[in-house]
């Protein structure tokens, strides 16, 4: 397939690189492209769900009129139905969970109201990407939440990584018990759509 011809392309010229992968499904994409490239697995990270964290916490500081920078929510698991918002490390005396539960149905639908706006979603990853490529290059060693490979569970999903010229490494990060249900479930989701592939 196409993801195959051009991974084993770039692998031809240049076998110490990082591949990022932004096409989707972006979780089983870069489960394909690591399988294809054979680079070890931190060498290579999808864009996951760092754009939808962007715009779930450009929501909440909107609604609650705080700076972005100060929010502590992000989303994990695919990149798709099956994600899940992490409210747990706000505080629960500011921020009203029904708002967030709102604000998160809104993020759900975001790429599609673009796509159906203007016909395409190309700014906003634009600015994903050049964060991940900032931290690489600079070595900024930044937590995105990003397509890691997870080797408990043996798939690629959104979760907050590491990211520095050495490649992406997934953080252990505490979670409530409903979040880490969700989670696992979308990881099912995932290991299902990985079971269809002749990898």
């Amino acid at each position: 397939g196409i993801m195959k011809d051009i991974v084993q392309n770039i692998v031809r010229y240049n076998k110490t690189c990082q591949l990022m992968i932004v096409s989707n499904p972006v979780d089983v994409m870069t489960y394909a492209a690591q399988r294809y490239s054979g680079f070890p697995r931190e060498k290579v990270l999808g864009l996951g769900t760092a754009l939808d964290s962007i715009r779930l916490r450009s929501l909440i500081s909107e609604e609650f009129e705080l700076e972005n920078e100060k929010i502590d929510a992000f989303i994990i698991g695919e990149h798709g139905d099956s994600m899940v918002p992490v409210f747990s490390r706000l505080d629960k005396t500011r921020f009203d969970r029904e708002r967030l539960d709102k604000i998160f149905k809104e993020t759900l639908s975001g790429g599609g109201n673009v796509i159906r706006m203007k016909g395409g979603t190309w700014f906003a990853p634009a600015v994903a990407v050049a964060d991940v490529v900032e931290s690489i290059v600079k070595d900024q060693k930044r937590i995105i939440p990003l397509s890691a490979y997870l080797e408990e569970y043996d798939v690629y999903t959104g979760i907050p990584s590491i990211v520095s010229k050495d490649g992406i490494e997934a953080t252990k990060l505490d979670y409530d018990d409903d979040e880490w249900a969700l989670f696992l479930r979308s990881v099912d989701t995932l290991k299902k759509e990985l079971s269809k592939l002749s990898l």
